[in-house]
């Protein structure tokens, strides 16, 4: 048995959940606000400090993002794997923000687009492991029953971190120059930093006896005790799990990569990623092209376009609880098929978009427009984002609960994240890339044609295979029966 060690200094607070959860939101809330922070700039950084002409920006800067997301795809897999043997998550997490502060030394000091391009690579790299030991520690910390709880909270806050990054980004550069943005950067890697060395995990609070000096506070006993959404609440019963057996010729390397194994033979895991693919993508061509779109169109300033991402995101603010809630009554299948039509019905529209100077006739009429059309792919994006992790995480449970001889360890959720971010990492790397050259080649209206397409497709498989039957159907059925 293990010797009671003495305790360090704080452990109540540093191992509760509210604080490690906390830790993880400012965490994640940190890599998106670094990573839009600098995509406003983009275009200025390339024209004023590379003297790249403005024929080269829009290929530049999505060969950027995608340098960014190609790192993330090659280094979640390994990093997952890594994570899930591990003792602890610490070294990954603070591996991660290493790599996140030398990035973005990198961006603010580099004169040559090889060292921008090493930058993106390595903020990629910090990215995949971030997201991959994040969502891992957050099921550590709280367990799978309240997963979805956890993960709807943290991401409501980081939220503000999409939407605001590329506001103060824009408004900054314009008013005060590149320095203050990387300035702005550099402080919150810090507080991060400080708030990562403080957390002490629930597993090494116990390894140490830790545990059993440090009792949960009274809210966190009321919060383990309130009803858990989705997440636990679905096909959870025996016979409900019969249909999660797996066959007893699984191949031999399924020990060591069974999620690789489910992803390639469960079709509602397959509309998952699908699912996060799309999402992924929707939002790097959004990235790729808005800014320079907007130039295009009405010659916007930094601090406009910066502006201009508030309509994306903030939807996502405003109905994330009740998508929550929707998810929770109804399952994931509803709110991913609402999503993906209402996104498609926008895009489909950016044709009636007009190009027109500042002080030009009906010059705020035409940004009016294409404000509303923002706004709707916003409220569409916010329908799609969360449906994925939760869908996901809901099945490999249920393969764990029936198959318990072929899981002895527990579920593999840091593959199960490490293959979900590389899907979503794809999706960001494929986005700019495609988009870029069907906007070169056929213009931006064609462009957002194909993804209208797209997600109208995606939405057809997603109405076939994600989710389960809503509550009330099951309820009717049962009735029926």
């Amino acid at each position: 048995m293990l010797e009671l060690s003495s305790p360090p200094y704080g452990l109540r607070w540093r191992s509760s959940n509210s604080f490690i959860l906390g830790c993880v939101g400012i965490a994640i809330f940190t890599d998106l606000f670094l990573y839009g922070l600098v995509v406003p700039i983009l275009p200025f950084i390339l024209k004023s400090r590379l003297h790249f002409p403005h024929s080269e920006i829009q290929e530049s800067i999505s060969l950027l993002l995608a340098y960014y997301a190609g790192s993330s795809v090659l280094a979640a897999l390994p990093e997952g794997y890594i994570a899930d043997h591990l003792p602890t998550r610490r070294l990954p997490f603070l591996m991660g923000l290493m790599s996140l502060f030398i990035s973005t030394f990198l961006l603010w000091l580099g004169q040559s687009w090889n060292i921008l391009v090493l930058a993106r690579i390595i903020q990629g790299i910090s990215a995949s492991m971030l997201w991959t030991v994040s969502l891992t520690l957050i099921l550590d910390t709280v367990g799978s029953r309240r997963l979805g709880v956890a993960l709807s909270s943290i991401f409501g806050f980081v939220c503000v971190g999409q939407l605001f990054a590329p506001v103060i980004g824009g408004i900054v550069y314009q008013h005060l120059g590149e320095g203050w943005v990387f300035s702005i950067a550099f402080m919150l890697l810090i507080i991060d930093l400080v708030m990562r060395i403080l957390i002490i995990e629930k597993k090494v609070a116990k390894f140490h006896g830790w545990d059993k000096i440090s009792s949960p506070s009274q809210h966190e006993v009321a919060q383990a005790n309130e009803t858990s959404p989705l997440i636990s609440n679905i096909d959870t019963s025996n016979s409900d799990l019969v249909k999660w057996k797996l066959p007893s010729t699984v191949p031999s390397w399924f020990s060591k990569l069974p999620v690789l194994y489910l992803t390639f033979t469960s079709p509602r895991i397959f509309a998952c990623l699908l699912l996060c693919f799309t999402h992924a993508m929707t939002l790097a061509i959004f990235d790729a092209t808005l800014s320079i779109q907007s130039l295009d169109l009405f010659s916007f300033t930094s601090r406009s376009i910066g502006l201009m991402f508030m309509p994306l995101i903030l939807p996502s603010l405003l109905i994330s609880p009740i998508i929550g809630v929707i998810i929770d009554r109804y399952g994931t299948k509803i709110p991913a098929a609402t999503g993906l039509l209402i996104l498609a019905l926008p895009l489909s529209l950016f044709r009636i978009v007009k190009a027109v100077p500042p002080g030009g006739d009906g010059y705020v009429f035409e940004v009016t427009k294409f404000t509303i059309l923002l706004v709707v792919c916003g409220f569409g994006i916010a329908c799609i984002s969360s449906e994925c992790l939760i869908d996901v995480s809901l099945v490999v449970g249920n393969y764990e609960k029936a198959n318990p001889e072929r899981f002895p360890n527990g579920a593999p959720y840091a593959q199960l994240y490490a293959i979900t971010n590389m899907i979503f990492s794809l999706g960001l790397t494929l986005g700019p890339l495609v988009a870029s050259i069907i906007k070169l080649n056929f213009g931006y209206i064609v462009m957002n044609y194909c993804l209208a397409a797209w997600c109208v497709l995606v939405c057809i498989v997603c109405i076939l295979f994600l989710g389960e039957k809503p509550k009330l159907g099951r309820k009717l059925c049962s009735n029926v029966h």
